[in-house]
């Protein structure tokens, strides 16, 4: 399932100190590989297992990955080289995905920091927080001419 996290924004001012890029000015994008289909709109908690920095035509668009937290294997996989054991391929499965979907637009491959390799949970909690701050800030938000309650 591929949806958000609610209350984060990638600032388009905030210069990433780990990839030097830019934010994609929307909330931080989340993958979530459980077994379960849920629903568009759902909101349901997650375990977050890592993220991936893809370079988005010049911008910082990170790609948390995350589990359902009622998900059969939610007890079993807890970091990405969990995910690796119980679904071999799964983070080359997402990076391939993200990288190639806009290709028939006629847009470039997408990149990936880091050597195209998930950062641990730890790494991207720091993100989470990071973007929930920025989120949290209604000047920078409203002007770059966004709505927040």
């Amino acid at each position: 399932t591929y949806g958000c996290l609610p209350q984060t924004w990638e600032d388009p001012e905030h210069k990433d100190p780990s990839t030097g890029m830019l934010g994609d000015n929307d909330p931080l994008d989340v993958v979530e590989v459980g077994s379960v289909p849920h629903l568009c709109g759902e909101v349901y908690p997650v375990k977050i297992l890592g993220i991936l920095g893809m370079i988005d035509e010049g911008e910082m668009d990170w790609k948390a990955i995350a589990i359902s937290c009622d998900d059969k294997l939610a007890n079993d996989i807890n970091t990405v080289a969990d995910l690796e054991k119980h679904m071999p391929g799964k983070v080359t499965e997402i990076v391939n995905w993200f990288k190639y979907y806009k290709v028939p637009d006629g847009k470039p491959v997408n990149e990936f920091a880091f050597d195209d390799k998930a950062k641990d949970a730890d790494f991207a909690m720091e993100i989470i927080e990071l973007t929930h701050e920025s989120w949290k800030n209604s000047e920078n938000v409203s002007k770059q001419g966004l709505w927040k309650p």
